[in-house]
């Protein structure tokens, strides 16, 4: 079944990788540039811009950093919508590696492990910030985040992030 999944995952991601064009840029792929897992360059811990979310707790005003978070390993992508949120899991990763004027761009494909459903995203690095974004077939660009590196820890009072 792991395998056949793999397969799905594959014919699907290279299908994707040729209609991205539809995104303003043009990309190249073809089937040998198709791996299982995910491509080193972008694995590791990623969060986003934090902002301070404030709430009420017994009658009082009470103050928290809230930011999403995502842990991208070599087989799957763990991640959390907030600091205290609900969590996602996408595992069977495959990846599509293109060049667009110079420009890295990683397509990754994986089964959402709580949906069930086959997913797609586009990942691009540029130092320690991470770019994220889904295409659609009009050539719409959406879903677009900016995540920067992390240490992967936080502290367990007011859930600021370590560097």
């Amino acid at each position: 079944m792991k395998l056949h999944m793999k397969f799905i995952l594959t014919i699907a991601l290279l299908a994707v990788g040729i209609t991205i064009g539809g995104t303003g840029l043009t990309e190249q792929a073809n089937a040998s540039n198709v791996y299982s897992g995910t491509p080193k360059a972008i694995r590791g811990w990623w969060r986003t811009k934090m902002h301070k979310v404030s709430y009420r707790w017994h009658g009082k005003k009470k103050y928290t950093w809230d930011y999403q978070t995502m842990h991208i390993l070599k087989t799957k992508i763990r991640g959390a919508y907030g600091t205290q949120a609900d969590s996602y899991g996408i595992n069977d990763m495959v990846h599509l590696t293109t060049t667009t004027e110079g420009i890295k761009v990683y397509t990754l494909g994986g089964n959402e492990w709580i949906a069930d459903e086959i997913v797609f995203s586009n990942y691009v690095r540029s130092g320690n910030k991470l770019v994220t974004y889904s295409g659609t077939k009009s050539g719409n660009v959406k879903d677009l985040t900016t995540w920067y590196k992390f240490s992967g820890k936080a502290s367990k009072k007011t859930y600021y992030p370590y560097k």
